[in-house]
Order: structure tokens, then C-alpha cells, then sequence
């Protein structure tokens, strides 16, 4: 009989262990921080963008001085996958932040002035922006574009903007280099616009 119950809380204890050992494995929401994705219940399904009409050019020089853009981010909600529309969320740089509400599709649109070097050699340079949530949707979602200023006077037939996913790589060819975002942020400068805001080429900043 004591054997038996030796062998019983052995086997019990065991499974405790085991139990506890499971606790400790990484679960799918630390995983999902890391990325940049903070506990969220939205998803980002889309990310795109392409150029706007500019003619700033720096005087006596004539040449282009910035690029506007034109930003959208597709979400839907993570249990439902439905589209989510008409809900406000906020998009954030490094120094700005506005506040954008979703259209029809689940999409949310806003304008970005950004100064580049004109005579420097072509290449992607890699922006991130963070997509919260403020009212029943909850959480973050970190997005990386990828966008090249020079396409237009280099004629190089490439798409100006591009999204760069996580573990999918770039269609971006070899040739052009892919500036990451500590190093473009060095030599980027703008700000944030609502889509159709025309304050004068005035920047929302973060204050």
C-alpha cells in the first residue's frame, strides 16, 4: 500500500512539472509583441501608397526638394475578420501623429510631406509608422514601407512605394539599396496630413 502511494504521488508530481513547464513556453501574444503587434484586435490586411503632384524645388537650383505621399493601411477586426469602418485610430512617426478614421473599405488615408537629397543615388528608404487603436479597438500594430523619391527623374519603371511584410522579403532588385529606418530617418524629414488637408503644407506634429 505504501509503495502504491509513492508511486501515485510520483506520477502526480510529474504532471505538475509538466504542467508548469507548459506555463513557461513563449505564448502567441509575446511572439506578436515582438513583431510590434502589442495585444491588438485589429489586423492589418493592406499597406500602399504612391506620390502626389509636387512642384517644391529648391530656389536658383530647380530641382525637387520633397515628395508628398499618399499612405493607406487596410485593417479588419482579428476575431471576425471583418472590415472595420468608420472607427478612429492613430498613426504615428517618429515626431508626429494624427488621428485617421477608416473609410468604407476598412481603410485609413493620410498624407506625408518628405524631404529627400535629389542628387543622392537612387534608393529605398525604409519609413516606419505605428497604427493604434483608441476606442473598442485596442492595441498596435507597427507597419515598414519602403519609398524611392528617385524614381521619377531616374526613370527607373520601379514603384515608388512599396510594404515591406515581415519574413517575406522585398521585390526591391539588387541594384538599389535598401536604406533601413534608423539611417533614412537621418536625412528624412516630415510630417503627417489627413487625406485632403490643405493647411498650407502646415504638418500635424505630435503636440
Amino acid at each position: 500500500m505504501l509503495n502504491s502511494n509513492r508511486i501515485f504521488s510520483g506520477v502526480l508530481g510529474f504532471a505538475l512539472l509538466m504542467g508548469l513547464t507548459s506555463c513557461w513556453e513563449p505564448t502567441k501574444q509575446n511572439s506578436d509583441f515582438e513583431k510590434g503587434i502589442s495585444h491588438s484586435n485589429f489586423l492589418v490586411k493592406l499597406v500602399d501608397g504612391d506620390a502626389l503632384p509636387t512642384e517644391e524645388v529648391i530656389p536658383n537650383w530647380l530641382i525637387p526638394k520633397s515628395r508628398h505621399y499618399h499612405f493607406w493601411s487596410c485593417l479588419r477586426n482579428r476575431a471576425t475578420d471583418q472590415i472595420i469602418r468608420g472607427i478612429g485610430f492613430i498613426v504615428t512617426s517618429d515626431d508626429s501623429k494624427i488621428e485617421v478614421v477608416t473609410d468604407n473599405e476598412g481603410c485609413l488615408h493620410w498624407h506625408e510631406k518628405i524631404d529627400f537629397d535629389y542628387l543622392a543615388e537612387e534608393a529605398y528608404l525604409q519609413l516606419e509608422r505605428t497604427v493604434s487603436g483608441t476606442g473598442i479597438y485596442q492595441g498596435k500594430h507597427k507597419i515598414q514601407l519602403a519609398i524611392n523619391p528617385w524614381v521619377v527623374s531616374r526613370k527607373s519603371g520601379l514603384k515608388e512605394v512599396k510594404w515591406i511584410r515581415d519574413n517575406q522579403g522585398t521585390d526591391i532588385p539588387e541594384r538599389i539599396k535598401l536604406i533601413g529606418k534608423i539611417k533614412s530617418s537621418l536625412f528624412l524629414r516630415g510630417g503627417l496630413q489627413r487625406k485632403g488637408s490643405s493647411r498650407d503644407g502646415q504638418m500635424l506634429n505630435s503636440s
